[in-house]
This record gives C-alpha cells, sequence and structure tokens, in this order.
C-alpha cells in the first residue's frame, strides 16, 4: 500500500493518497515502518504545497515532523522543517517560517550537513524579500553561494541565481537582474527543470515590463503562464495570471486585465493564500483607477489594504497605502482630498523606512514631492525630491559594492572548477601511465 501511495503521489492525485494514508494510520499502522510512514506524509505534504493546499500541506509536514524527531534521524528532520518553514512562508506566517528555518540550520551544522546550510540561507533570504529587506535577502544569498564553493550543487546555485534575480530587480537594479535570470534560465534550459524554467520567463517578463518593453514583456508572462499550466501550479498560474493583468492593464486592454486578475483571486480564494487574494485586489482596483471607476477602485484598494495589515507585510502594506494615495489624489474622483492624500503617502512613507529598502522608500519621497507640488507646497516639494536623489543615489552605491563583491565571488568559484577539472584530468592521466 505504501507503494501504491507514492505512485498515487507521482501521479499527483493528492487526495485518493491521502485517503489510503490515513486508511493505513487508522486501521494498520503496525503493519509497516516507522521511516515509511514519514516518508509518504513527508512527500504528501510536498505534493499539497505544490498544489496550493497549504492547510492540508501543514497537516501532514507537521504529522511528518513529529514522527521524524522521534525515529532519530537529524537529515529526515532537517529536510522536513525546512519544508514546513516554506508552508508557513506561504501560509505568511513569518515568524513560524523563521523558527524553522533556524531549526534547520542548527540540525544542519550538528550533522555537518553543509548542502542544508546553503539551503538555509536561500530561505532565509525569502523571509527576508517577503519583509521588503531585499538588501538583507542578497547578503543572505552571497553567503549561500560563499558556501557553494563546497557543496559544488548546481541546483542550489540556481535557485540563488533566482533569488537574487528576484531582489535585485526589487531594489530596480535591473542589469544584475537579467544578469542572474539569464545564468539561471541556461542551466535550466540544459537539465530541462520545467519549474524553474516557468518562474525565470515570468521573471523575464517583469523585467521587460520595468524597461517598457510590454509586448516582450506580455510574450514571456504567457510563457510562464502556460509552463505553470502544464505543471498544475495553482498559486503560480495565479502570479502569472496577476502578472498578466498588470500588462492588459498598461495596454489598455482593461476589460482582459479585469478577467486575468479575477481569474487569479478565485485560484487564491480556493487555495487559501491570502496575499495572493490581496494581490489580485490590488490588480482589480489600480485597473478600475485607470478606467476612472474610482468608487470600486477605492473598496477593492481597502480590502487589500486590510489583508497585508493582517499579514504584516510591510512592502506590499505601503504600496497598497501608496494606491489609495493616488485614489484620494485624483482631481477627477469624487473621493478627491489631497490632504488626506498626503497624509496616506505620508504614512506609506513612515512605514517603508521600517523595511530598510532604500529604494521603496526613494519612490514615497518622490509621490510626495509631486503631492505637495500639486498643493502648491513647493518648501516640501523640494524637501522631498531631494531625499529622493539622495537615496537613490544610495541605492546606486549600494548596488555597485554588492556588484562587485558578486564578481569576485563568481571569479573564486570559477578558479576552484577549474583547479578541479584541472585535478581529475591529472588523475585520468596518471591513471593512463598506472594501467600502462
Amino acid at each position: 500500500m505504501i507503494e501504491k501511495i507514492l505512485d498515487l503521489i507521482e501521479e499527483k492525485n493528492a487526495l485518493e493518497s491521502e485517503k489510503i494514508l490515513e486508511d493505513i494510520l487508522k486501521n494498520r499502522y503496525e503493519d509497516y515502518s516507522f521511516s515509511d510512514i514519514i516518508k509518504v506524509s513527508y512527500e504528501l505534504s510536498f505534493l499539497f504545497l505544490q498544489q496550493g493546499v497549504l492547510d492540508k500541506a501543514l497537516q501532514w509536514g507537521l504529522y511528518a515532523q513529529s514522527h521524524a524527531e522521534q525515529y532519530n534521524d537529524m537529515s529526515l528532520y532537517c529536510s522536513i522543517v525546512a519544508q514546513n518553514g516554506r508552508i508557513y512562508l506561504n501560509k505568511n506566517n513569518y515568524e513560524k517560517a523563521e523558527n524553522m528555518f533556524t531549526m534547520q540550520l542548527q540540525y544542519a551544522e550538528i550533522t555537518n550537513d553543509i548542502l542544508s546550510v546553503e539551503k538555509f540561507y536561500i530561505n532565509s533570504s525569502h523571509i527576508h524579500s517577503a519583509r521588503g529587506a531585499f538588501d538583507k535577502a542578497i547578503e543572505s544569498l552571497v553567503k549561500g553561494m560563499e558556501i557553494k564553493k563546497k557543496t559544488k550543487s548546481e541546483e542550489l546555485y540556481v535557485a540563488e541565481c533566482v533569488n537574487l534575480g528576484i531582489a535585485y530587480e526589487k531594489t530596480a537594479n535591473y542589469s544584475e537582474a537579467l544578469h542572474y535570470y539569464e545564468v539561471a534560465l541556461r542551466i535550466c534550459e540544459k537539465n530541462n527543470d520545467q519549474n524553474l524554467i516557468a518562474k525565470i520567463y515570468g521573471n523575464l517578463g517583469n523585467l521587460y515590463k520595468f524597461n517598457k518593453n510590454f509586448t516582450k514583456a506580455l510574450e514571456y508572462q504567457q510563457r510562464s503562464l502556460h509552463c505553470f499550466e502544464e505543471l498544475q501550479q495553482t498559486f503560480s498560474i495565479g502570479i502569472a495570471k496577476n502578472n498578466i493583468g498588470n500588462l492588459y492593464r498598461i495596454l489598455g486592454e482593461y476589460s482582459l486585465s479585469l478577467q486575468m486578475h479575477k481569474e487569479a483571486y478565485v485560484l487564491y480564494k480556493e487555495g487559501g493564500r491570502a496575499i495572493g487574494e490581496a494581490d489580485s485586489l490590488q490588480g482589480i482596483g489600480s485597473t478600475y483607477l485607470a478606467t476612472e471607476q474610482y468608487q470600486e477602485a477605492l473598496e477593492h484598494f481597502q480590502k487589500a489594504l486590510s489583508i497585508y495589515e493582517k499579514i504584516g507585510n510591510l512592502a506590499h502594506i505601503v504600496n497598497s497605502k501608496g494606491c489609495l494615495s493616488d485614489c484620494y489624489s485624483e482631481k477627477k474622483s469624487p473621493f478627491y482630498n489631497i490632504t488626506y492624500g498626503i497624509q496616506l503617502r505620508k504614512e506609506a512613507l513612515e512605514l517603508s523606512q521600517k523595511t530598510g529598502n532604500n529604494f521603496l522608500e526613494s519612490k514615497q519621497h518622490g509621490k510626495l514631492s509631486n503631492l505637495y507640488e500639486l498643493h502648491n507646497n513647493w518648501e516640501l516639494a523640494n524637501v522631498h525630491l531631494k531625499e529622493y536623489y539622495r537615496l537613490q543615489q544610495l541605492v546606486f552605491d549600494e548596488d555597485m559594492k554588492t556588484r562587485l563583491h558578486t564578481f569576485a565571488l563568481e571569479r573564486q568559484i570559477a578558479e576552484k572548477e577549474q583547479q578541479r577539472v584541472l585535478a581529475e584530468k591529472e588523475a585520468e592521466i596518471a591513471q593512463l601511465h598506472y594501467e600502462k
């Protein structure tokens, strides 16, 4: 029966797998080994995670964790707590995710499992990114890349490149983001890793969007959506649909934009992923705002903000308050109130300062400068404009420092790899001489 469950998991039939496992645990527990029960629970948890059924994923993940702890298999336990950390991360419970990843690191260090240590830094970068602390995410990933010199794991190197690309993208360093996405894409295409190829297509789509090449951006997002639909990854399908919705709005295809965002909202609502619901609501609100449907825009922005505040994601709260500010600052809006618009943007600025993200903070200063100018307060407009330029320069300086450090690290890794290849060739030659 264990083999049947694993076959069903391979076929991505989570519900039937769960039904058989529950029957085993209820009626035939003694017939199976402890390690088999743990393995199946762990694999089932992973399948539910892939399918976006987070409560089920956590249920089986915690079951596997409690039994693995008793089984005293530290390596397996380390893998399970890391996966549970990712589930909590997807549920936006950053504190519990961080606790799980810290446990992962502790067990990895006890067992001298350097591969799991490298994974810890990648997982930590996800938490920093979720909290909007992209500079800290970059620092964590660079530490992971330093460990890569020992692990030589191509799979983890790809993950580091993808996440560095995302962090650089969020801090507006698009050339560095493009570099890391392209490195990761070359490796994934070589290995035919469709899951990561789909993610990178989406990331490249975002980059083309930022560079105003919207047609190319739409092409890559549609590629991403197609891949995720074939892989049946619910949450990732939602991300792609929201990205496409944003692009349709920019291209003036408002009905298609609303369709994409609403479809994404349904997926997230059914899957119970709050942050996806909020992202979809924000997209719907932005499309209503673009079409001057201010009542609908305001309602969707307020719903999105309420969810973001429950989650506690500062970067998203900043952007959501910014959208509300735009709604109140638009002269055509029946809710036009420039004073309240400024107040909301000031709240967004205060929160952005807590994230430590200079790029996000600079954006708020730029918006405030424009608002004070509309309010004919030239003195404050100038104050915020100066802060905008100061922070933009800091962003540029920080990116240059990180770029130089990363370049030096990559050169060291390349040199080590060359030394390894040379040593292997020398060993082969020596072996040939010995055989002669």
